[in-house]
């Protein structure tokens, strides 16, 4: 069966890295290893690629950020009618930034939700880019007849009605081989974007807190890369602020460690779908102070809320935590028996199910 992932995350892609890119990665190479002919198309980006177990096709110009998202937004759709015979089924991992149109030239196609922008569009983008987004995000996805949601919350949020399966991200079994062990910094791991990671948040409450946070010889470690990074690193640097930026890291190990050794894991997103960084954490014994969005209803047994875009609220919860090591070992342990019941090989199997109840339908 051949399968065709349209998605212009990758997780060797800069411009764009993050949980979405992961989860689709992991599915293309299970999908490869269970004998389906997998081929994942994506933007083109400027690094140079590895191998990979299904096929890699590029589209596009690479040399900036917005002209390799406008160049895959652009050929996109002449690339799935030119194909749209070649493939069995067709994955779209839905953006609100592009749109293929495979359901209107193909019969077996897949939305995959794993964000909601909703009216966050009119507060992050210009006019009159917010408006397409916007309608594109409400009304796109109606063309397709399946879908795949990561959250009990998006299958809501988007009222889809249609035949569909909610399949969660998940997590690497060997994470919970690590002891939990605790170092002297908490830790940020994702895309660098300031409104929707919420990282000005973020950074306004270290600002708070950097006399504490020096004193108590603690760090924040920023891991990831994204277009608001030389922002932070100037920001951090003007207000001498007890962060190490780290960049976007390739190896398991090595994040491994930064897991496995964080005192507790922070994502104060403005909006998400699902924040896979706090599962992650999880399967390492870890809790993670979360801003109180709905898509985070999932993680509120083991993990600390504050209120979306209050920073004083942060940084009273970090003072809380790195205070109570009792609290972030029992919410820690709450975290990893959660995270035991979502592992990549379960998750693959139960979107294996479901590709193959698409294909078979008449």
């Amino acid at each position: 069966m051949r399968v065709l992932f349209i998605s212009y995350g990758h997780i060797d892609n800069p411009f764009l890295p993050g949980g979405g890119a992961l989860r689709m990665h992991k599915f293309a190479e299970y999908l490869q290893e269970k004998n389906f002919n997998v081929v994942y198309l994506t933007g083109a980006f400027p690094k140079k690629l590895k191998n990979y177990k299904y096929e890699l096709v590029q589209i596009g110009n690479g040399n900036t950020p917005y002209i390799s998202l406008a160049n895959f937004s652009m050929k996109l759709p002449m690339f799935v009618f030119k194909h749209r015979n070649d493939f069995d089924i067709i994955l779209e991992d839905f953006s609100p930034f592009y749109a293929s149109l495979a359901p209107l030239v193909h019969k077996k196609t897949i939305v995959q939700l794993q964000i909601y922008i909703g009216r966050e569009n009119f507060r992050r983008f210009i006019f009159p880019l917010n408006i397409a987004f916007f309608m594109n995000e409400r009304y796109y996805i109606k063309l397709f007849d399946n879908a795949v949601f990561v959250s009990e919350f998006l299958q809501k949020v988007f009222m889809y009605r249609k035949r569909y399966r909610v399949i969660w991200s998940g997590v690497d079994e060997e994470n919970f081989k690590y002891q939990c062990e605790e170092s002297n910094f908490l830790l940020y791991i994702g895309r660098i974007s300031k409104y929707m990671k919420g990282l000005d948040v973020l950074f306004s409450a270290i600002k708070e807190l950097k006399k504490y946070l020096k004193e108590k010889n603690l760090f924040v470690a920023i891991v990831g890369d994204g277009p608001d990074r030389s922002y932070f690193e100037r920001f951090a640097e003007d207000n001498e602020l007890p962060v190490k930026f780290f960049g976007w890291i390739s190896s398991k190990q090595r994040i491994a460690e930064l897991y496995s050794k964080c005192i507790f894991n922070v994502l104060p997103s403005r909006y998400e779908g699902f924040g896979l960084s706090i599962l992650e954490a999880a399967s390492f014994c870890k809790t993670s102070i979360i801003s109180n969005i709905p898509a985070f209803l999932w993680a509120l047994p083991f993990c600390i809320t504050f209120e979306r875009e209050n920073s004083e609220d942060l940084s009273d919860k970090i003072r809380k935590l790195v205070s109570d090591k009792d609290l972030r070992v029992y919410l820690g342990t709450l975290g990893r028996k959660f995270a035991e019941t979502k592992t990549w090989g379960r998750v693959s199997e139960e979107f294996k199910d479901f590709v193959l109840e698409v294909a078979h339908q008449r």
